[in-house]
């Protein structure tokens, strides 16, 4: 009797491995079937969002000038040393080497660097959506992705060769910020890819060097016990070897005196630069409507930072951190140019680095907060993509 027991469980163990029929999932599995899918099995979305920025963003033609010059020559000079010099107060050792990289298989094949840069571009709009959909929706990760893939303000980067270094930046951060909400999430427990892509993404752009101070205390936002601990220690760490290193190489990068003096200098520089990033967001040009735009525009997020807060059926832990991280991605840009904002005319690049974090705030604030029907849904992303591709018209127009 024993025997066939035993004989009949290992006719079944196969079927079990390996059954006839699975049953359907329902929408909570499919959801995390959806955040666990692998970079290979999302390949035709990574594709979409790379030939969607050369569809977009192709330049006709594109030339070194300005900074390239400074970079050629240091290049020419054959000094190590090279890669850890400043410039203009920014350490970028990995965004140099890259470029030597490149440098050293295209040569003066200008439009490579630019092709290159737009698949930096693509990858990092997935990346967007991968963060996205690990907290969120599918639906809100593609909306929110191809938000930033198509939005007017990212052309300054993508025009300019150069600036292939914020493309960088903010593809590392989106990979360091999705390991961290991972870990965070608990579906993932490794913290390696967080400080490694942490160090990547300060190093390619200066503006990185406060993202361990955001996951210090994202540590204590989502963990509880000695984990949370850990993890803050490390980070405050890397923060602390991140300004020794500027201090020692690339000095403080600061126009006015670095002292308790020039905090008033700090905020007022901050409130500006908070109304210019999204006016520029959200109406393109600063002054469109008059001394009103960044009020209005700074109203607008203020409000969508509430409803994030105060939507109760999103985690109110996640909006703290959304929140942080867009402070964090403005706060050093203040703290260097203080009230000097105030009297130049701000490259548009400055104003790509705090999309991520603002789109997602909203998606935050909006998400599962209504439910539309469908006509309303489809007549809303008919307005959307016209309203878009009339706003993209008419930027390059004047331009």
């Amino acid at each position: 009797g024993d025997l066939r027991i035993i004989f009949a469980t290992m006719l079944a163990w196969p079927r079990q491995l390996w059954p006839q029929t699975r049953p359907t999932p329902g929408p909570m599995e499919q959801q995390l079937d959806s955040r666990a899918r692998t970079w290979w099995q999302d390949r035709s979305t990574v594709l979409f969002f790379v030939l969607a920025a050369f569809l977009i963003w192709v330049p006709e033609y594109a030339f070194f000038w300005r900074d390239e010059w400074e970079f050629l020559q240091g290049f020419r000079t054959k000094d190590p040393s090279f890669f850890l010099q400043d410039h203009y107060g920014h350490i970028k050792p990995v965004f140099k080497v890259f470029y030597f990289l490149e440098l050293m298989g295209f040569g003066t094949n200008v439009i490579l660097f630019s092709y290159t840069n737009l698949v930096l571009f693509g990858i990092c709009n997935y990346v967007v959506f991968r963060l996205v959909r690990s907290v969120s929706t599918e639906r809100s990760a593609w909306i929110v992705a191809t938000i930033t893939t198509i939005h007017p303000l990212m052309f300054n980067h993508l025009g300019w060769t150069f600036q292939v270094c914020i493309t960088l930046h903010l593809l590392f951060q989106a990979l360091a910020v999705l390991y961290f909400v991972r870990w965070a999430l608990n579906t993932d427990r490794s913290l390696v890819p967080v400080f490694v892509f942490t160090v990547l993404q300060h190093y390619s752009f200066g503006n990185g060097l406060f993202l361990p101070v955001l996951f210090a205390a994202g540590a204590f936002i989502f963990k509880r016990g000695r984990e949370r601990y850990g993890m803050a220690l490390g980070m405050i760490l890397a923060w602390f070897v991140f300004i020794s290193i500027q201090l020692l190489f690339g000095g403080d990068r600061q126009e006015g005196a670095l002292a308790p003096d020039a905090i008033p200098a700090m905020i007022r520089g901050g409130l500006y630069f908070f109304g210019a990033i999204t006016s520029s967001t959200y109406f393109l040009r600063e002054g469109v409507l008059g001394s009103i735009t960044p009020w209005l525009a700074s109203g607008i997020f203020l409000v969508a930072v509430v409803l994030a807060f105060t939507n109760k059926q999103r985690d109110r832990r996640m909006a703290l951190f959304l929140t942080l991280w867009f402070v964090i991605t403005m706060c050093s840009i203040p703290i260097v140019m203080q009230d000097g904002l105030m009297n130049k005319k701000l490259p548009h690049y400055y104003f790509a680095l705090s999309m991520v974090p603002m789109a997602l705030i909203f998606e935050h604030a909006l998400g599962n907060r209504w439910s539309l029907g469908p006509k309303l849904r489809s007549a809303l992303a008919a307005s959307a993509l016209i309203a878009f591709v009339g706003i993209f018209m008419i930027d390059q127009h004047l331009k």
